[in-house]
């Protein structure tokens, strides 16, 4: 099943993006409130909750399935990098599981997952340029999602501090 799921490059960021756009569809719908403060607290609530489920699912694969993640990537299997990399995906996806309940919590999981993707895609990044390591999995959507979904979360976090402040200006 692995070898099926892994067959597609960029297969994690389909899913991400999957499962972060439909479930925020149905919460917006079941809501009912269309307004730009819903949709952008909405989005943050799923970006930072389902983010942080993959990264719990991201821990399995980095210490299950470790030698074909790493193969996937163009990297040598039997590496101890991979149960490192595991590890620290599986703390970044309990705090950012824990957004869904935790709304003073977005801000640690956005620092954190930023800091820690950014890592990953500059590591992508100077792989390709020192080992020509163009493995889909090391220089395809995993790469563009490591930049972009920071951005995104910031974006969304600015946001929703501002219609926040815009709320409590107007009820003073």
């Amino acid at each position: 099943m692995f070898e099926q799921i892994t067959s597609v490059p960029g297969y994690q960021v389909y899913i991400w993006l999957l499962a972060i756009l439909g479930s925020a569809a149905i919460h917006l719908r079941m809501r009912g409130d269309y307004s730009r403060p819903a949709v952008v607290e909405t989005l943050l609530i799923y970006l930072a909750g389902v983010g942080g489920f993959i990264g719990i699912i991201s821990f399995f694969m980095h210490t299950v399935w470790a030698d074909q993640v790493a193969a996937s990537i163009g990297w040598p299997a039997g590496n101890p990098f991979q149960t490192e990399v595991g590890v620290a995906n599986l703390a970044i996806g309990v705090l950012g599981y824990a957004t869904f309940w935790r709304r003073d919590w977005w801000l640690p999981y956005i620092i954190a997952t930023s800091i820690f993707a950014w890592g990953a895609g500059f590591t992508h990044i100077a792989d390709m340029l020192q080992n020509g390591n163009f493995s889909a999995d090391n220089a395809g959507p995993i790469l563009y999602w490591d930049f972009l979904k920071p951005v995104a979360l910031v974006t969304l976090y600015w946001l929703h501090s501002r219609y926040q402040l815009k709320t409590q200006n107007a009820a003073n």
